[in-house]
């Protein structure tokens, strides 16, 4: 519960300077919390034998370790093509915020009342898209340029 409780405050607090890949992966595990905590409230015990529920929280889950180690991999690999690594890492989390924010959505959609799933699915909104990482296409350009140098792709 005190994890709920935290992750819900940081997802209210309005500090949005300057987000980095990290703040990012902050995120994902705060939604996941708030959905977690939003399914035990609806549940309770009966949480594991409510499949819809456990799928989309599963996809969140996924997501998060998916996003979580693409950041520590890129930084644990070095300098070498640092570039490359740190365009790969914001393409894959771009996509990654996306998805959460889809599976969060129809999880709440699914669980809470009328009066009160349109203020968590707006503060989950505004949260997973106040990340910029830039312009996807020069940048998704940029990685498929490098890939076809670096692995010498013939046509």
């Amino acid at each position: 519960e005190e994890l709920v409780e935290k992750a819900n405050r940081e997802l209210s607090s309005q500090e949005k300077d300057s987000l980095t890949e990290e703040d990012a992966i902050r995120s994902i595990r705060n939604v996941f919390l708030v959905c977690v905590g939003v399914a035990f409230e609806k549940h309770g015990e009966e949480l594991m034998n409510h499949q819809e529920s456990v799928i989309k929280l599963a996809n969140i889950a996924i997501m998060l370790y998916a996003a979580e180690s693409s950041v520590l991999r890129a930084v644990k690999n070095g300098q070498q093509d640092h570039h490359i690594k740190k365009a790969l890492t914001r393409t894959f989390l771009e996509e990654a915020l996306l998805q959460v924010e889809a599976s969060a959505r129809k999880l709440i959609m699914s669980l809470l009342p009328t009066s009160e799933k349109s203020e968590l699915i707006n503060l989950i909104i505004r949260e997973l898209s106040s990340y910029d990482f830039g312009n996807s296409l020069e940048r998704n350009r940029m990685i498929a340029k490098h890939s076809y140098e670096k692995l010498k792709y013939e046509v």
